[in-house]
């Protein structure tokens, strides 16, 4: 047998789905945008077991006006501290210039790598770790590119983060050496 609570909560379930469309018209295109719609129901839904809690029937307010108030508040309040970290409305082009005052323009498509650009890197780097005598660099390699801190590297490898940072920018110099050197030297190098 269910609570009145409970019974409360499943004929007033719909006042959720109510609320969000009366109240919040302007931004619902925002949160469903964002993929926020299913977050934006639950805080609406805990509105309403709030309200369910808090309700007395001997005050003579009918629930659902009791309810209504109760929803819209905890919906204002996730409106309030969510959405301003999550959503900005400042879409940034790729065309944007990235640096001022420079004779040579620079877009910011220009600064970020090409997926086919960064995967031929990447490859890059595997093949060198390969050649390299600078230890667990391939772990470094990978984790790093699983976007791992050095912090947490150097507890997966067991070193110290300090070990990690050395052991990148030695390997960096070598690959740095290695990336300058002709093309036919490289092939003999890594093959």
């Amino acid at each position: 047998m269910k609570t009145k609570e409970e019974l409360l909560v499943e004929e007033n379930i719909k006042l959720v789905h109510f609320v969000i469309n009366k109240r919040y018209k302007t931004i619902i295109q925002k949160i469903n945008y964002l993929g926020l719609y299913e977050d934006f129901y639950q805080e609406g839904c805990i509105g309403l077991f709030k309200a369910v809690k808090a309700f007395d029937e001997s005050k003579g307010f009918k629930f659902s006006t009791f309810g209504f108030r109760w929803i819209d508040l905890q919906l204002r309040s996730f409106v309030g501290k969510y959405m301003p970290k999550h959503y900005n409305d400042n879409l940034v082009s790729m065309d944007k210039k990235i640096n001022k005052g420079d004779k040579m323009e620079i877009t910011l498509k220009d600064a970020i790598y090409s997926y086919d650009e960064y995967n031929g890197l990447y490859s890059d780097l595997k093949k060198f770790a390969k050649t390299t005598k600078v230890k667990d660099i391939d772990a470094i390699i990978d984790l790093s590119v699983d976007g791992l801190s050095q912090n947490e590297i150097a507890k997966v490898i067991g070193v110290s983060q300090p070990e990690v940072s050395r052991r990148i920018k030695r390997f960096k110099t070598e690959f740095e050496i290695y990336a300058s050197l002709g093309e036919l030297v490289r092939i003999n190098k890594v093959s």
